[in-house]
């Protein structure tokens, strides 16, 4: 699971929902992955450049979480947490939506960027503040500015 994927997809759906005033927004709590911010992502490819280090490697964020967690975490920075309810919901909630079924865990870690000290990719966390900042608004607490 990319912020590829997470902050250009799912962090959206999650936006547009607060946007058109949802009272109630569904995530599920059950499947994990580790997000991958494009931002990061980039600046540590060239780092991996410079190095002249050759090989595979992972590329995402540390720590994982489920899509719950993102939710949670963007209805928090954007100041929506005490007004708009959070639910849990089991993966086929969801179903139409995949194109195919989801492993429980997509949760991936650099471990060749850590052996080689190159790992330059921040938490999820701090990075899905940035993603927000960036992309939609100078005030994350203030969502009606989007």
């Amino acid at each position: 699971m990319g912020l590829i994927f997470i902050f250009k997809k799912f962090v959206n759906k999650i936006i547009k929902q607060i946007q058109e005033g949802k009272k109630e927004i569904f995530a599920i709590d059950e499947i994990f992955g580790t997000p991958t911010y494009t931002h990061d992502f980039a600046k540590n490819i060239f780092k991996i450049i410079d190095s002249e280090e050759i090989g595979l490697y992972n590329l995402v964020c540390s720590d994982s979480c489920s899509r719950f967690e993102v939710a949670k975490e963007i209805l928090k920075l954007t100041g929506k947490d005490q007004e708009i309810k959070l639910t849990k919901v089991h993966p086929d909630f969801f179903k139409k939506d995949f194109f195919a079924l989801r492993p429980r865990s997509e949760k991936l870690i650099n471990l060749k960027l850590n052996l080689k000290e190159l790992n330059l990719m921040r938490n999820w966390r701090e990075c899905l503040k940035d993603y927000i900042e960036r992309d939609f608004s100078t005030n994350i607490n203030n969502i009606e500015s989007f």
